[in-house]
């Protein structure tokens, strides 16, 4: 069992995921980045990125991981041979969850809805 460190939550459900308190069908991992599957997904792929340090929305991002964050989902996009994706971020009252993490979708059918 791993236990939380200072840079994280814990009462914070994605910080104890990305320490592996909590199982998760981990896609991918980075030295800050930790990808999983959603349990509840919108799309065929519905996974999240997720910061292992806790932040807590957009505010406290650095322009430094946001790049990672970027630069993993064109990664996974091409290792996984995904013509298209959506990455998207709930802000503020929006996000379920308080630690920053992005929707990486792929397999979205062309005929939804906005």
């Amino acid at each position: 069992m791993t236990i939380l460190s200072n840079m994280q939550d814990k009462n914070c459900i994605f910080c104890q995921i990305t320490t592996k308190n909590i199982p998760a069908e981990i896609i991918k991992e980075t030295d800050t980045l930790l990808i999983f599957k959603d349990k509840n997904p919108s799309a065929t792929t519905h996974w999240l990125i997720v910061p292992k340090e806790h932040i807590n929305d957009l505010t406290n991002l650095s322009n430094d991981l946001l790049v990672q964050i970027k630069d993993e989902a064109l990664l996974l996009a091409k290792e996984h041979s995904f013509n298209g994706f959506r990455l998207s971020n709930n802000f503020g009252e929006a996000a379920m969850i308080p630690h920053l993490h992005f929707h990486f979708l792929a397999g979205i059918d062309k005929t939804r809805q906005i």
